[in-house]
Protein backbone atom coordinates (compact mmCIF):
# COMPACT_ATOMS: atom_id res chain seq x y z
CA UNK A 1 0.00 0.00 0.00
CA UNK A 2 0.88 3.64 -0.91
CA UNK A 3 2.48 5.39 2.53
CA UNK A 4 0.67 8.84 3.77
CA UNK A 5 2.59 10.75 5.56
CA UNK A 6 2.22 14.30 7.48
CA UNK A 7 -1.19 13.53 9.22
CA UNK A 8 -3.13 13.52 5.78
CA UNK A 9 -5.82 11.87 4.61
CA UNK A 10 -5.94 7.69 4.77
CA UNK A 11 -5.26 5.86 1.83
CA UNK A 12 -8.31 5.82 -0.70
CA UNK A 13 -9.92 2.35 -1.95
CA UNK A 14 -8.33 1.43 -4.97
CA UNK A 15 -10.17 -1.10 -7.17
CA UNK A 16 -8.06 -4.02 -8.07
CA UNK A 17 -7.72 -4.69 -12.08
CA UNK A 18 -8.06 -1.13 -12.65
CA UNK A 19 -4.66 -0.20 -15.02
CA UNK A 20 -3.29 2.27 -17.14
CA UNK A 21 -2.30 0.67 -21.05
CA UNK A 22 -0.20 0.95 -23.58
CA UNK A 23 -1.90 3.78 -25.39
CA UNK A 24 -1.04 7.36 -26.43
CA UNK A 25 -3.40 8.59 -24.18
CA UNK A 26 -4.70 6.09 -21.59
CA UNK A 27 -7.71 6.23 -20.17
CA UNK A 28 -9.08 2.82 -20.85
CA UNK A 29 -9.62 0.03 -17.99
CA UNK A 30 -9.47 -3.57 -18.79
CA UNK A 31 -12.57 -5.62 -17.82
CA UNK A 32 -10.21 -8.50 -17.09
CA UNK A 33 -6.48 -8.45 -16.06
CA UNK A 34 -4.23 -10.79 -14.30
CA UNK A 35 -1.00 -11.19 -11.77
CA UNK A 36 2.15 -10.34 -14.09
CA UNK A 37 3.83 -12.84 -12.22
CA UNK A 38 7.28 -11.87 -12.22
CA UNK A 39 6.50 -8.06 -10.56
CA UNK A 40 3.42 -8.18 -9.04
CA UNK A 41 1.47 -6.02 -10.77
CA UNK A 42 -1.94 -6.20 -12.62
CA UNK A 43 -1.80 -6.08 -15.89
CA UNK A 44 -4.10 -6.38 -19.26
CA UNK A 45 -3.70 -6.71 -23.05
CA UNK A 46 -2.37 -3.52 -24.79
CA UNK A 47 -3.40 -1.50 -27.50
CA UNK A 48 -2.67 -3.07 -30.68
CA UNK A 49 0.36 -1.50 -32.15
CA UNK A 50 3.02 -2.48 -35.09
CA UNK A 51 5.59 -2.91 -32.05
CA UNK A 52 3.51 -4.38 -29.35
CA UNK A 53 4.41 -3.13 -26.28
CA UNK A 54 2.45 -4.11 -22.46
CA UNK A 55 3.10 -2.39 -19.80
CA UNK A 56 1.27 -1.37 -16.34
CA UNK A 57 1.44 1.76 -14.13
CA UNK A 58 1.12 1.69 -10.22
CA UNK A 59 2.34 3.47 -7.34
CA UNK A 60 5.62 2.42 -5.89
CA UNK A 61 4.79 0.10 -2.54
CA UNK A 62 7.51 -2.01 -1.77
CA UNK A 63 11.38 -1.22 -1.54
CA UNK A 64 11.78 -3.48 -4.58
CA UNK A 65 9.95 -1.20 -6.14
CA UNK A 66 11.84 1.81 -5.61
CA UNK A 67 15.08 0.61 -5.75
CA UNK A 68 14.45 -0.55 -9.75
CA UNK A 69 13.03 3.14 -10.41
CA UNK A 70 16.27 4.74 -8.66
CA UNK A 71 18.39 2.11 -11.50
CA UNK A 72 16.42 3.31 -14.09
CA UNK A 73 17.15 6.87 -13.20
CA UNK A 74 20.71 6.12 -12.79
CA UNK A 75 20.47 5.00 -16.60
CA UNK A 76 18.48 7.79 -17.79
CA UNK A 77 19.87 10.68 -16.21
CA UNK A 78 23.89 9.85 -15.62
CA UNK A 79 24.51 7.23 -18.07
CA UNK A 80 22.69 8.37 -21.03
CA UNK A 81 21.71 12.15 -20.57
CA UNK A 82 25.43 12.54 -18.42
CA UNK A 83 24.11 14.76 -15.73
CA UNK A 84 27.18 15.86 -13.60
CA UNK A 85 25.47 15.13 -10.18
CA UNK A 86 23.95 11.93 -9.97
CA UNK A 87 20.19 11.98 -9.64
CA UNK A 88 19.43 8.42 -8.79
CA UNK A 89 17.89 9.66 -5.36
CA UNK A 90 17.74 12.80 -2.84
CA UNK A 91 16.76 13.65 0.34
CA UNK A 92 13.11 14.08 -0.75
CA UNK A 93 12.67 10.37 -1.95
CA UNK A 94 11.89 9.22 1.61
CA UNK A 95 8.70 11.99 1.53
CA UNK A 96 7.99 11.62 -2.02
CA UNK A 97 5.09 9.33 -3.58
CA UNK A 98 6.58 7.07 -6.75
CA UNK A 99 5.05 5.68 -9.93
CA UNK A 100 6.50 2.87 -11.33
CA UNK A 101 5.77 1.40 -14.68
CA UNK A 102 7.19 -2.24 -15.60
CA UNK A 103 6.87 -4.06 -18.86
CA UNK A 104 5.50 -7.83 -19.21
CA UNK A 105 8.93 -9.25 -18.28
CA UNK A 106 9.15 -7.70 -15.17
CA UNK A 107 11.44 -4.77 -16.19
CA UNK A 108 11.09 -1.05 -14.59
CA UNK A 109 10.82 0.76 -17.76
CA UNK A 110 9.47 4.16 -16.15
CA UNK A 111 9.38 6.04 -12.70
CA UNK A 112 8.40 9.47 -11.53
CA UNK A 113 7.28 10.75 -8.12
CA UNK A 114 5.80 13.86 -6.31
CA UNK A 115 6.95 16.10 -3.57
CA UNK A 116 4.54 18.00 -1.39
CA UNK A 117 5.60 21.77 -1.43
CA UNK A 118 3.14 23.37 0.96
CA UNK A 119 -0.41 22.82 1.81
CA UNK A 120 -1.50 23.19 -1.66
CA UNK A 121 1.40 22.71 -4.05
CA UNK A 122 3.34 19.32 -5.20
CA UNK A 123 5.91 19.40 -7.70
CA UNK A 124 6.55 16.53 -9.88
CA UNK A 125 9.98 15.24 -10.62
CA UNK A 126 12.64 12.66 -11.44
CA UNK A 127 10.20 11.63 -14.56
CA UNK A 128 12.58 8.50 -16.63
CA UNK A 129 11.42 6.60 -19.67
CA UNK A 130 13.44 3.88 -21.33
CA UNK A 131 14.66 4.51 -24.43
CA UNK A 132 13.08 1.94 -26.26
CA UNK A 133 9.14 2.84 -24.40
CA UNK A 134 9.21 6.42 -25.24
CA UNK A 135 6.42 7.74 -27.05
CA UNK A 136 4.25 4.70 -26.38
CA UNK A 137 2.04 6.72 -23.81
CA UNK A 138 4.30 5.74 -20.71
CA UNK A 139 5.10 8.88 -19.75
CA UNK A 140 1.44 10.50 -20.15
CA UNK A 141 0.35 7.41 -17.98
CA UNK A 142 3.18 8.15 -14.63
CA UNK A 143 1.94 12.11 -15.11
CA UNK A 144 -1.79 10.73 -14.58
CA UNK A 145 -1.25 8.57 -11.76
CA UNK A 146 0.80 11.65 -10.33
CA UNK A 147 -1.81 14.21 -10.83
CA UNK A 148 -4.39 11.69 -9.24
CA UNK A 149 -2.32 11.09 -6.34
CA UNK A 150 -1.79 14.68 -5.73
CA UNK A 151 -5.77 15.37 -6.00
CA UNK A 152 -6.46 12.66 -3.35
CA UNK A 153 -3.60 14.14 -1.34
CA UNK A 154 -5.44 17.69 -1.33
CA UNK A 155 -2.97 19.62 -3.63
CA UNK A 156 -4.60 22.15 -5.68
CA UNK A 157 -1.88 22.94 -7.55
CA UNK A 158 1.60 20.68 -9.03
CA UNK A 159 4.65 21.92 -11.00
CA UNK A 160 7.48 20.60 -12.77
CA UNK A 161 11.04 21.35 -13.81
CA UNK A 162 10.36 20.64 -17.22
CA UNK A 163 13.41 20.10 -19.61
CA UNK A 164 13.10 22.24 -22.83
CA UNK A 165 12.65 18.98 -25.18
CA UNK A 166 9.58 17.71 -22.68
CA UNK A 167 7.63 21.30 -22.80
CA UNK A 168 5.44 20.85 -25.58
CA UNK A 169 4.85 17.19 -23.57
CA UNK A 170 3.55 18.99 -20.73
CA UNK A 171 1.89 21.54 -22.45
CA UNK A 172 0.15 18.77 -24.59
CA UNK A 173 -1.27 18.18 -21.17
CA UNK A 174 -2.58 21.30 -19.69
CA UNK A 175 0.62 22.81 -18.02
CA UNK A 176 1.63 26.48 -18.40
CA UNK A 177 5.57 28.05 -18.20
CA UNK A 178 6.17 30.24 -15.94
CA UNK A 179 8.91 32.57 -16.50
CA UNK A 180 11.99 31.90 -18.20
CA UNK A 181 14.57 29.07 -18.89
CA UNK A 182 16.97 28.30 -16.29
CA UNK A 183 19.97 25.42 -15.78
CA UNK A 184 19.67 23.08 -13.53
CA UNK A 185 22.59 20.49 -13.20
CA UNK A 186 23.85 22.22 -16.73
CA UNK A 187 20.57 21.27 -18.34
CA UNK A 188 17.96 23.89 -19.75
CA UNK A 189 14.43 23.30 -17.65
CA UNK A 190 11.26 25.53 -17.82
CA UNK A 191 8.48 25.62 -14.88
CA UNK A 192 5.32 24.71 -16.06
CA UNK A 193 2.60 24.47 -13.45
CA UNK A 194 -1.12 23.32 -13.82
CA UNK A 195 -4.10 23.58 -11.76
CA UNK A 196 -6.03 20.61 -10.81
CA UNK A 197 -9.27 19.47 -10.70
CA UNK A 198 -11.71 16.50 -10.04
CA UNK A 199 -10.92 15.08 -13.86
CA UNK A 200 -7.65 14.25 -12.02
CA UNK A 201 -9.74 12.04 -9.75
CA UNK A 202 -11.27 10.00 -12.41
CA UNK A 203 -7.78 8.66 -13.62
CA UNK A 204 -7.35 4.66 -13.53
CA UNK A 205 -4.84 3.15 -11.22
CA UNK A 206 -3.21 -0.05 -11.39
CA UNK A 207 -2.77 -1.78 -7.63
Amino acid sequence: MTSWRGGLSPAPRRTRGTILRATERPTAIAPRCEVAPRCGAVRGPAARYERRMDYVVRFASTVKDRESAFELRRAVFEVEQNVPRPLDRDVHDGNADHVVAFDEAGRCIGTGRIVRVNYRTAQVGRMAVAASFRRHGVGSAMLSALERMASLRGVAEIFVHSQLPAEDFHRNRGYLPEGGVFQDQGVPHVRMSKLLGRGALDQPIAV
